[in-house]
């Protein structure tokens, strides 16, 4: 949901309140369909439901002429109430829709709604954070058809990663930097960094950039000049900083 295309794709069960009931309105005042050029307000990157983040992240991006939308949703749903062991499975699922082939569409069980996107002109990749897990899968293109390459273990972590910041170079090795945390109440979190071929083969051994990061802060940039990595660091800020 926020586009054309998820308007026309996604299935109408998925859709979270209030975009459900925006979608039912917008139908029953033109005779029960959406209008051709209906488009929700809402940026690439996220659908917000009140004040917060659930069901589906988003990309649009140009890809060897194409025009390709990454959205993610959820399939089933947890029961309150209801005991564990009878939960019905919730699978995270990525559509791969191609608004340049007719809207054709292609989905990959990534378990996750944390994506991120290696690209450049002659590559295409995905790189997924289970919340555990860091893990990427190349994709290729060949007329109409898509092809998703098997998943490469990237990063595991047994404390929880809470951020990942991925940049592309131009001959398509990426950069990937993550921030996990322990579980405790400590506020100090590790950052992280490795560097992989368009393959997802490991250009670079893990390197620990620091043990003192502080809130859920990371940003990372390539230059020609180098690597470029970011975040908050309590042994030179404050509180309140």
């Amino acid at each position: 949901v926020g586009s054309k295309a998820h308007a026309r794709v996604l299935p109408e069960v998925k859709w979270p309140d209030p975009i459900g009931m925006l979608m039912d309105r917008m139908k029953f005042e033109n005779g029960g369909e959406l209008p051709r050029d209906f488009e929700l307000p809402l940026e690439d990157g996220c659908i917000y439901v009140g004040l917060e983040l659930r069901y589906s992240r988003f990309r649009r991006v140009e890809f060897q002429g194409r025009t390709l939308l990454f959205a993610t949703y959820r399939v089933g749903s947890r029961i309150s109430g209801l005991r564990e062991e009878d939960q019905p499975e919730v699978e995270l699922r990525l559509a791969i829709i191609d608004e340049s082939r007719g809207m054709a569409r292609h989905d990959l069980r990534i378990d996750t709604v944390n994506f991120d996107l290696v690209r450049n002109d002659a590559a295409l990749g995905i790189v997924s954070n289970t919340g555990k897990s860091i893990y990427y899968r190349r994709l290729d293109l060949s007329g109409d058809a898509l092809m998703a390459g098997k998943p490469v273990l990237l990063v595991s972590s047994d404390h929880g990663i809470d951020r990942m910041a991925v940049t592309t170079e131009p001959d398509g090795t990426f950069h990937l930097a993550w921030l996990t945390y322990d579980g405790t109440t400590t506020t100090e979190n590790t950052v992280y960094y490795s560097k992989y071929g368009i393959d997802g083969n490991k250009v670079a051994d893990r390197e620990l950039l620091s043990e003192d990061a502080r809130y859920r802060f990371l940003a990372m940039h390539w230059s020609t000049s180098g690597i470029a990595i970011a975040w908050a660091d309590s042994r030179f800020a404050r509180y309140g900083f």
